[in-house]
This record gives C-alpha cells, sequence and structure tokens, in this order.
C-alpha cells in the first residue's frame, strides 16, 4: 500500500511539472521562413536526442544576418526552456531581433543553423546555457 502511494504521488509531481507538448506556430513577421520548411525541420531537429522533448520548448526560427546583412539562404534557430522568463512554448517564425542580449543563467537551450539550398541542418549547440562552451557540440559551419 505504501509503495503505491508513493508511486501516486511521484507521478502526480513528475507530470504537474512537466510541459504539455505545444505545436501552436505564431507568426510574429510575414517575411519569415517558409512555415511548411520550419515544420520539416522541427521533426529533423526531434530526432536528435538532446532534443526528444523539443514540442515543449520554445522554437523559433528566422532568417540569419551576417555583416548586418539578412541572409535568406540561412535560417537560425533557438530552441530554449519554455516558461523561462515567461516565454511560452510552441513554434515561433520571427522577424530580426531589435537588440540582443547574453546571459549566464542556467537553463535549457539550444542553436542549429539550416542551409536551404543544401538542406543541411546543423546543431552546433545543446545544454544548459550556464556551463557555456560545454553545451557548444562543434564550431557552427555556417
Amino acid at each position: 500500500m505504501r509503495n503505491r502511494l508513493i508511486a501516486l504521488l511521484c507521478s502526480i509531481l513528475v507530470s504537474g511539472c512537466s510541459q504539455e507538448p505545444n505545436y501552436q506556430v505564431t507568426l510574429e513577421t510575414s517575411d519569415g521562413p517558409d512555415v511548411a520548411l520550419v515544420l520539416d525541420i522541427e521533426k529533423r531537429l526531434s530526432d536528435d536526442p538532446c532534443l526528444n522533448e523539443i514540442a515543449t520548448m520554445r522554437r523559433e526560427y528566422r532568417y540569419s544576418m551576417r555583416d548586418s546583412e539578412e541572409v535568406r539562404e540561412l535560417i537560425d534557430i533557438k530552441v530554449q526552456e519554455a516558461d523561462w522568463d515567461g516565454l511560452p512554448a510552441g513554434i515561433f517564425v520571427k522577424g530580426q531581433p531589435k537588440s540582443f542580449s547574453f546571459d549566464d543563467r542556467s537553463y535549457f537551450i539550444a542553436f542549429a543553423t539550416y542551409h536551404v539550398a543544401n538542406d543541411d541542418l546543423d546543431l552546433w549547440a545543446c545544454g544548459d546555457n550556464a556551463a557555456g562552451d560545454s553545451s557548444v557540440r562543434h564550431d557552427a559551419r555556417y
């Protein structure tokens, strides 16, 4: 009886803390990457063991910036722990940010770049933001 009670409490605690999958797409710009392509990239990212719970996270897709110019052949992807700083889970197609910020707080984050012409997905960082370089798998290819 005691073991059943403990098992029941554990399952309630675990389910209460885990995020529900969120596949909702929010277009924050009409000039971002194509939604069908974003959903294909999303599927490919979910195949990586580091991102097996990607559907519970916040995923942002936007065209890359290189030398202050937008590069539409590259899509930058940021995946981060949902509800961190009040940011909800889901898929967000975004425009270019007005500013950048860096922090060293501990939360899950991953970065990838997708090369459109080469159909190449480069997941180059995945892990705890506070871990710094130890979350980087390799230098970004693009």
